[in-house]
């Protein structure tokens, strides 16, 4: 009598509960910004500054004391009281200053929505070939900066439109060119990361090619 073969149940994956949560995050993503786009076009709404008639800015390079004669005495005394940046704003806004609004927007959104549908790429290669492939290499370095790189672009064009649609709203108002340049410290950090697990993944990749090519 012979004994039955051993069934082995399928290996698990463990790449696939990310692949499964990022999949439903890009789906989430796509139908919010269908939905966005249906609102704005039919005027109920707005997205990343499209549809907006009213535009508000504010400039908190500007500020104003306030003393007694000018606040009602809310504070215990010793504390001084100032209000801090204007908020500008123009009702039924050219078509210039919603572009400069849009801009100070739209670029963030972008950053993070591509980060996510390449990580999304990646997850979903890495799944389907393993982790040791250098088509993994290659969309992590590509991701790593993106972020790095594009995290300076996009905030760095946001404060330059931001800038800009404050400077458009006074009638005399330098722009410094320094104020143009922002950026976030944990995307740098972030992108550098994935540059260097890029790197130790590259290493890993060669050692296991030279391993089955000696075996």
């Amino acid at each position: 009598m012979t004994a039955a073969p051993v069934r082995r149940s399928p290996r698990h994956n463990p790449l696939t509960p990310l692949d499964v949560t990022l999949d439903l995050l890009v789906k989430l993503m796509i139908a919010f910004l269908l939905f966005s786009a249906l609102t704005t076009a039919f005027g109920s709404g707005s997205m990343f500054g499209f549809g907006e008639r009213d535009i508000c800015v504010r400039d908190d390079s500007i500020s104003v004391g306030s003393g007694e004669d000018r606040m009602p005495s809310l504070f215990k005394p010793g504390v001084a009281a100032s209000n801090s940046g204007l908020s500008l704003c123009v009702n039924n806004a050219p078509l210039s200053f919603k572009a400069l609004n849009v801009a100070t927007m739209l670029p963030t959104f972008v950053l993070y929505f591509t980060a996510i549908l390449l990580l999304w790429r990646l997850v979903r290669h890495a799944r389907r070939v393993g982790p040791f492939h250098l088509g993994n290499v290659r969309r992590l370095q590509f991701l790593g900066w993106w972020l790095a790189v594009g995290g300076v672009v996009a905030k760095s064009a946001e404060e330059g439109a931001r800038r800009a649609l404050i400077s458009a709203m006074y009638k005399d108002h330098g722009l410094s060119p320094l104020s143009m340049i922002d950026f976030q410290l944990s995307l740098i950090i972030t992108g550098v990361g994935l540059l260097a697990v890029a790197g130790i993944l590259r290493a890993g990749v060669r050692m296991r090619e030279d391993l089955e090519g000696t075996v």
